[in-house]
């Protein structure tokens, strides 16, 4: 993962991560349109823009800042690969979270 990449792993993301893993956990179809819904879903709940969201994910799932459609990567990457890269992230932000803490 980039230095780049990394720095979109912040503390603060992590509840729309988790929340997003969730969702999409439970997601029946596993395409692009039925992702990108619980994406939106995720930051109408949040309040909060879409790029919030979707770069820690693109992140997580890539390792890098830049990268074809969201949406798209995570339907090829597949249900399994996506959430596994998704947890991981929200276990690396967890640690991360717990070292800096006094």
């Amino acid at each position: 993962m980039t230095a780049k990449a990394a720095a979109q792993l912040r503390p603060d993301v992590a509840p729309l991560l988790d929340d997003l893993t969730a969702r999409l956990t439970e997601l029946s179809a596993w395409d692009a349109p039925a992702i990108e819904a619980v994406f939106h879903e995720v930051v109408t709940r949040h309040g909060v823009g879409l790029g919030k969201l979707a770069q820690p994910v693109r992140a997580a799932v890539t390792g890098s800042t830049a990268s074809p459609g969201i949406y798209e990567v995570l339907e090829l990457l597949g249900r399994e690969k996506s959430l596994a890269r998704l947890r991981a992230a929200l276990a690396q932000i967890a640690s991360v979270s717990e070292r800096s803490s006094p």
